[in-house]
């Protein structure tokens, strides 16, 4: 095995079992948690590490609350940054990979990468923009 995939198995793996994590992510309805790496989501996303630099250096609550988003979402776009993976959901489910492309352009991460993964046709060929905008409208 490469050391790239070696890599990405370990990631997967650290995702799994949360070691090392300090930082929760909530919705904001519910009770569904996230263990996650603040240098995960700050590696991937402009947003995130902004907001966790600044936020979180102030306040040492160690919970990011996330809105207008759903369990089956957050799960995918988690997956999706530990292991470069999409979940089954976000691959063939229009609705799911909608609002995960809705994600990484709310939170600025690279989407090109998802595009290339998608097996539902609508989802692979779209933008994440025209997606959030025709699909999930």
């Amino acid at each position: 095995a490469s050391s790239s995939n070696l890599l990405v198995a370990d990631w997967g793996k650290v995702y799994e079992t949360g070691e090392g994590a300090d930082l929760t992510l909530r919705l904001r309805e519910g009770s569904k948690e996230w263990r996650v790496h603040k240098s995960m989501l700050m590696a991937h996303s402009a947003v995130f590490r902004q907001y966790l630099d600044s936020y979180l250096s102030e306040h040492t609550s160690g919970h990011l609350v996330l809105a207008s988003t759903d369990a089956e979402t957050v799960e995918a776009m988690l997956h999706f940054l530990y292991t470069g993976e999409l979940t089954e959901a976000s691959r063939s489910d229009v609705s799911v990979g909608c609002s995960l492309l809705h994600l990484a352009t709310k939170y600025e991460w690279a989407t090109r990468p998802l595009h290339m993964r998608f097996s539902n046709p609508r989802l692979e060929k779209l933008t994440s923009r025209v997606i959030c905008l025709s699909v999930c409208a």
